[in-house]
């Protein structure tokens, strides 16, 4: 003889109703815990990027400012219309620091220079057209003798992106303003304030990028003081 038959009893539609209402409860606090940690680590996560592009800005151009002369420099950047902020270096394309030979007695174990760091900016591709980017290049030639190029060099690294203001302020008072070479804000003061007791010119950096979130913008301005011999 067969035994009875087992039956197995399925969800009732209201029991259905029930556990979707719940598990929907559920998501629903869920949701409202996660998403406001999320927003916030987004917010967070783009003042973070702001701040990197600033900083690599800075960090570039102080290491290449370090190396330069602030005569060269403000007599090279002195000239109206530049396409872009010039560095006289005496490192070469390689990175390599070069000086005189010993024997030129009169000018032994100074900087050979080998050419100029260029800066310039150009605009972020759509849609934020309105924050540039910082371009860097390396150009041969000698910036005691040879003239400034006239045009931006073919070939260029991005130093950073995302920036909204670019500025270099050299000497202590900033009441000579050059019109913006390559989008940089260049302040170049030749009076006699220029010139420290100690031998050495105050130069300023500031950079600032900004970022934008949810119709929320997050901007972010670093600045480095340095003094370079002339």
């Amino acid at each position: 003889m067969k035994g009875p038959l087992h039956t197995r009893r399925g969800f009732t539609l209201i029991e259905m109703l029930i556990s979707m209402v719940v598990l929907l409860l559920v998501m629903d606090m869920a949701l409202t815990l996660f998403l406001p940690s999320l927003n916030r680590f987004s917010v967070a996560d783009s003042a973070y990027d702001a701040q990197r592009h600033v900083a690599a800005g800075l960090r570039m151009m102080a290491t290449d400012l370090k190396d330069t002369r602030a005569d060269l420099l403000v007599s090279g950047n002195g000239q109206p219309s530049l396409p872009a902020f010039f560095i006289p270096t005496p490192r070469d394309g390689t990175g390599a620091f070069h000086l005189t030979p010993e024997s030129l007695v009169d000018t032994s174990d100074l900087p050979d220079w080998q050419g100029w760091i260029v800066y310039w900016t150009v605009p972020e591709p759509a849609p934020n057209q309105t924050q540039e980017r910082l371009c860097r290049a390396f150009v041969a030639g000698n910036p005691l003798i040879s003239p400034l190029p006239s045009s931006l060099p073919p070939a260029f690294r991005v130093v950073a992106s995302g920036l909204v203001s670019v500025r270099v302020e050299v000497g202590l008072h900033a009441d000579l303003v050059h019109p913006n070479p390559g989008g940089i804000s260049l302040f170049l003061d030749r009076s006699t304030a220029v010139w420290t007791p100690g031998g050495r010119v105050r130069i300023r950096l500031v950079v600032g990028a900004a970022r934008i979130l949810h119709d929320l913008a997050t901007t972010f301005e670093g600045e480095k003081l340095l003094d370079v011999p002339y």
